[in-house]
């Protein structure tokens, strides 16, 4: 049994998290290939370690988080700290080598202490790595170690209507189920049998990349924020949605928030899909409203400094040639606006863009947020159309 101890600190404005005004201390005690007897043993041992530091330890829910794939794996990871920062849990984190042909099980079990000077709090984590035939015993390994009375939440790196394995045992305790779209290879298959998931569902779900979206859609309705205004959306000639396309390892279809964008205004103006074609490295949909066909473009541009998928710049045209042009200010965390006809350019003005990935917003889109009818219509619109095609094609 060995352990190791590591520190590092988060400050408020760093890249690293913007997420908090203050300055925070953490502290990650942790124990390497514990027994699985010996599990409970060790989160005891940690209780009596923060007592005698004095710390809080603190649990809001229980958060159960799965992946097959291991650079999800690390994606995960990464964001846990800002949000048990935010929402105090104990983490059950099950890593499974779907490729392993070799039967193996390692558990860790560790701790996160925080401290910004005047609070200090601790909470716990198992983690478990397992392979080959073994994962068949992991939800009766993290059944005991649900902290009972507390609610329980799925944060789930695979497809949740493919994975069959460890799902179905947590389904009928879980609270909320949080999922990501990125590992769903056919997305007009997700839509549709996710749409037939939802009529039985006893409990929330949420989509990270739709609460990704959530500050853009909120713009977007502050924009168009008259009748005579969404009359010009409805009937606008073209549309084109900016995202940023840059090589990271844990994003491969980085077209998706932009998708989910153009398809939640689609289903909401009326708009039905006509066709979709490829021109260079856009994707171009045409959609046809009661007056007219509208084009929309999603195009790939490249920033360095953004999240990989992140919505850059809107353009909405109209047949009067009145034209929106929304852009992203990643400096200010704002949205400039620009409106003009063909007879004058109305003054430019700012609308706030929260942080879209470790922010409070996100957060609370993620954790707070219930299932929208908003949603569901979305997932209507993009079950009628093949983007696993479309994906393939994107990635060439």
């Amino acid at each position: 049994m060995q352990s190791y101890c590591s520190q590092r600190t988060v400050v408020a404005g760093a890249s690293s998290n913007p997420l908090y005004n203050v300055r925070y201390n953490i502290i990650m005690t942790s124990v390497s290939q514990v027994k699985i007897t010996d599990i409970d043993k060790e989160l005891r041992k940690l209780l009596q370690e923060s007592k005698k530091l004095g710390k809080i330890r603190a649990c809001l829910f229980n958060l159960i988080v799965y992946t097959q794939n291991k650079r999800r794996a690390d994606f995960f990871k990464s964001i846990l700290s800002a949000v048990i920062q935010k929402f105090p849990c104990r983490i059950l984190f099950i890593q499974y080598d779907k490729q392993s042909k070799e039967d193996f099980l390692d558990i860790t079990v560790s701790s996160e202490n925080f401290d910004d000077g005047n609070t200090s709090f601790a909470c716990d984590q198992v983690t478990i790595e397992v392979g080959g035939k073994h994962v068949e015993r992991v939800p009766f390994l993290v059944t005991p170690h649900i902290v009972p009375d507390l609610p329980i939440y799925l944060l789930w790196g695979e497809d949740p209507t493919l994975e069959s394995l460890v799902l179905p045992h947590f389904e009928p305790y879980a609270s909320r189920l949080i999922f990501d779209t990125e590992c769903t290879e056919n997305l007009q298959e997700f839509s549709k049998k996710m749409l037939q998931k939802m009529d039985t569902l006893n409990y929330d779900i949420r989509d990270m990349n739709w609460g990704m979206t959530g500050p853009w859609r909120d713009v977007m309705a502050q924009v168009f924020n008259s009748a005579d205004r969404i009359e010009q959306l409805r009937d606008a000639k073209s549309l084109l949605i900016e995202y940023n396309k840059v090589k990271v390892e844990h994003i491969q279809h980085c077209e998706m928030q932009s998708i989910y964008l153009q398809a939640w205004l689609a289903a909401e103006l009326g708009w039905s899909l006509k066709n979709v074609i490829y021109d260079e490295d856009d994707i171009v949909l045409t959609y046809k409203s009661e007056t007219d066909e509208i084009e929309v473009t999603l195009r790939p541009q490249a920033n360095e400094n953004l999240n990989s998928g992140a919505i850059l710049g809107i353009e909405v045209s109209d047949a009067n040639i009145t034209k929106y042009e929304l852009k992203r200010i990643e400096s200010l965390r704002k949205v400039v606006v620009h409106v003009s006809t063909i007879n004058e350019c109305l003054l430019p003005f700012t609308l706030p863009l929260p942080n879209l990935v470790n922010g409070t917003n996100f957060m609370k889109e993620i954790f707070y947020e219930t299932t929208s009818q908003h949603y569901r219509n979305m997932l209507q619109q993009l079950a009628v159309t093949n983007w696993n095609s479309i994906r393939t094609t994107n990635d060439r």
